[in-house]
């Protein structure tokens, strides 16, 4: 996986890292974010370590910019609540009171 850490700011132009924080400790060395483009104010990094659950703090110019988490399985993050896409199979097993199922206002489905 790629560009797993991201955070858009108003001001462009930044030199921004990301420091992570595995079990309050902070795992060195900071991750270095790129802007996405020019003057976008989008920066996007890389994502890197040992599996956990990790704090992060998104720094510019000595200055906490944000922050957020990640939980990281040391080779992709790990999403709780996978999304369904139309092409996925669909369970039916809980649709038994209903007849028509949609997602994002397109018919998928008639049972």
């Amino acid at each position: 996986m790629a560009n797993e850490l991201n955070i858009v700011l108003a001001d462009k132009g930044l030199a921004v890292t990301c420091q992570r924080y595995l079990n309050g400790a902070a795992v060195s060395p900071a991750i270095t974010l790129s802007e996405v483009g020019v003057n976008t104010g989008v920066y996007s990094g890389n994502m890197a370590g040992a599996a956990g659950n990790y704090a992060l703090a998104f720094i510019a110019a000595g200055e906490n910019v944000g922050a957020g988490s990640i939980l990281w399985d040391g080779t992709q993050e790990v999403t709780l609540f996978p999304i369904k896409t139309k092409t996925d199979a669909l369970d039916t097993t809980r649709l038994a009171n209903c007849s028509t199922v949609e997602i994002t206002g397109q018919q998928i489905a008639t049972i």
